[in-house]
């Protein structure tokens, strides 16, 4: 029912609310059906350098971390703060919760 109403090129009213329930229902599903592991930084970064083509250098370049955090990262020797999380989400587009912010 989701696909069909996603692939309408246009929803009244009532089918977008109807969607809207029907996609908050399956996510609390999933959520505990299908729970999700964390992903270590370096496994997520790692992952997301990769998917985005770019090498660790350019993402340092461009997000204003430097390179030696980012392979510090990379090799689990050291976790991002929220800053460097805040600044890596904004650059791969991304949520912010990708990345493991505690213990």
């Amino acid at each position: 029912m989701i696909d069909e109403l996603i692939d309408r090129p246009k929803l009244a009213d009532d089918e977008k609310d109807y969607l809207t329930v029907l996609t908050d229902l399956v996510a609390d599903y999933e959520a505990e059906s299908i729970p999700m592991p964390r992903v270590e930084d370096a496994e997520m970064l790692a992952f997301l350098l990769q998917t985005k083509g770019v090498s660790q250098a350019q993402a340092a370049k461009q997000t204003t971390i430097s390179e030696s955090t980012i392979s510090e990262v990379l090799s689990g020797k050291r976790r991002l703060n929220r800053g460097q999380i805040g600044k890596l989400s904004r650059y791969f587009h991304v949520e912010p919760g990708v990345f493991y912010y505690g213990e």
